[in-house]
């Protein structure tokens, strides 16, 4: 993979992938996907559609304030704004960023220093409130 990132980025070899391999490519991360809900039930699928669409709409109400704060305060572009403060993935938004030709640097730095501060503050939240997170106190 570095090796044609390399070649394809310094313009060494350019090139796309074949439709077929591309399509292949896609059928199987539809396929492991898939294969993560083996064994799920129907009524488990129903029973947590509330608590889903509870969390969904919150995360999508922080990522507005937030975005609509930085907007403000900076003047960033909404969209850009929008993007770094969606629930995701960094190489999902990174990609959607580029794909949207905003800035994928701003996107990017934002959702590792997300990541980062869940990292740091979940394990002090979970010792201050275990109770939060269903576990007993030590």
């Amino acid at each position: 993979m570095l090796a044609a990132g390399f070649m394809n980025g310094s313009g060494i070899v350019a090139g796309q992938m074949p439709p077929l391999l591309s399509d292949l490519s896609f059928a199987l991360v539809g396929w492991f996907i898939g294969e993560r809900f083996r064994g799920v039930r129907l009524r488990d699928v129903r029973a947590l559609t509330g608590p889903m669409c509870a969390s969904f709409l919150i995360t999508i109400c922080v990522a507005l304030a937030f975005s609509e704060l930085v907007v403000w305060i900076s003047n960033f572009p909404q969209a850009e704004a929008l993007i770094a403060f969606a629930p995701g993935g960094v190489e999902a938004m990174s990609i959607l960023a580029l794909a949207l030709q905003l800035d994928s640097v701003f996107v990017a730095s934002h959702h590792i220093v997300r990541f980062v501060f869940i990292g740091l503050a979940l394990p002090i939240l979970i010792r201050l409130r275990p109770h939060w997170f269903g576990l007993s106190g030590s």
